[in-house]
């Protein structure tokens, strides 16, 4: 059980919840603020592992998207010895700032209703306690963006004398 493993079963829990839904494609209704133009284009959302891949940069097509991030892994050790790791989302949309704030923060609700009622994953991680949500005060306009930190349990590999 590793933090690979970990990445992937998130992102793959947040590609079933997102599934059905789909945002406005970056740069089509211009800067984002015909409203109804950009409503004609509109895409799925896409999950990156990590990275975002370079051959998303070629055509700005990786908008909107969610990209799940290994942030770190802590080991207690003594008694009550536990592992947890530690999963960043970043979820952004392209859209005007009078509505793209609203897309950004639906897309947010959607993946964190799905987090909080399945809070195990891959059928071995399970989010503990923590789990913050926050959207950045600066935004890149015309691009949303909002945040969360997840920490998943993991199992220790047992130490053998």
């Amino acid at each position: 059980m590793t933090a690979t493993e970990l990445v992937e079963a998130v992102a793959n829990e947040i590609r079933d919840a997102v599934s059905n839904l789909k945002l406005p494609l970056e740069h089509h209704g211009g800067d984002g603020s015909n409203y109804d133009e950009a409503r004609n284009f509109l895409v799925p959302v896409n999950v990156y592992e990590q990275f975002l891949p370079q051959e998303a940069f070629n055509d700005d097509s990786y908008y909107p998207l969610v990209l799940v991030e290994w942030l770190g892994t802590n080991d207690e050790f003594g008694a009550a010895a536990k592992s947890t790791t530690n999963i960043g989302l970043s979820m952004g949309v392209f859209a005007a700032e009078n509505w793209g704030w609203k897309d950004a923060l639906h897309l947010t609700e959607i993946i964190r209703h799905r987090i909080l009622t399945r809070r195990v994953v891959g059928k071995k991680f399970r989010l503990t306690d923590d789990a913050g949500w926050e959207v950045a005060q600066e935004q890149p306009l015309p691009f949303f963006y909002t945040y969360a930190t997840l920490t998943y349990q993991m199992f220790q590999p047992e130490t053998f004398f």
